[in-house]
């Protein structure tokens, strides 16, 4: 059966369990308020069979934006009355993994076709400058030999951001590329590690680029080396003992 979709007040609305939402979501539908469609802002509620109000089983992070925004309704799908409470709950959970089509992939594919400036698309979208630059776009200073399949705008920027040799960037740059599963790769728990040691370590800067280059091998491979000490520790703590 078609479902229409009905105008409710907000205080009619009555959310079944509290959910936290990012402020970067909030944020977000707040620069975009402007070109919000009564399809971005739907709501899944059912009507309570004795109160008269209608329970949210979705779509909380537009719930609380509504609400902040001081909203006076909220436009809504009225789906059946759930059996029992734990429906309800398994309805909310669902839709919490519902991300669908969100993924980087497809807005990166959008992206690439739109024949629009960045101003309009961060008018009309909620993107803001520095997530395109950082996560959608590479700096034109990457060699372009170093961009493939696995490599993400993100590292590579952050890569091209750094003060260090052109030939430590390099060796980073390759690593990044590498495909995902090969220990020798650059991966995010890497960043974070190098991040934390050129922020505490300022005398890298001094050092010549071998020098850089070394110090970056070991710390991208920090995790297996601390690993194979540990397990060689174990190994000499488990030796039998010799009987003099």
């Amino acid at each position: 059966m078609k479902k229409e979709i009905i105008y409710i007040p907000l205080d009619k609305i009555k959310p079944i369990i509290e959910l936290k939402t990012s402020v970067a979501f909030q944020k977000r539908m707040k620069r975009n308020d402007h070109f919000l469609s009564e399809y971005d802002l739907i709501l899944p509620v059912e009507k309570d069979p004795i109160e008269d109000v209608y329970l949210l089983v979705g779509g909380y992070g537009k719930y609380l934006y509504m609400i902040s925004a001081e909203r006076e309704s909220a436009p809504c799908i009225i789906e059946d009355l759930s059996d029992n409470q734990n429906e309800q709950f398994v309805k909310i959970l669902r839709r919490l993994f519902n991300k669908g089509d969100s993924i980087k992939e497809n807005r990166q594919m959008i992206l690439d076709k739109l024949n629009v400036t960045i101003d309009y698309i961060l008018k009309t979208t909620g993107f803001t400058k520095s997530e395109i630059q950082n996560n959608y776009k590479y700096n034109t200073n990457i060699p372009t030999k170093f961009i493939n399949k696995n490599t993400s705008e993100n590292t590579m920027n952050w890569v091209e951001s750094l003060l260090i040799s052109q030939e430590a960037k390099e060796f980073l740059f390759e690593r990044a590329g590498l495909s995902k599963g090969n220990p020798k790769r650059l991966t995010h728990d890497n960043v974070k590690i190098i991040k934390k040691f050129l922020s505490e370590e300022p005398r890298f800067n001094y050092l010549t680029p071998p020098q850089q280059k070394e110090l970056l091998y070991y710390l991208i491979s920090f995790k297996g080396m601390v690993l194979d000490r540990l397990k060689f520790m174990v190994s000499e703590y488990t030796k039998p003992h010799k009987i003099i």
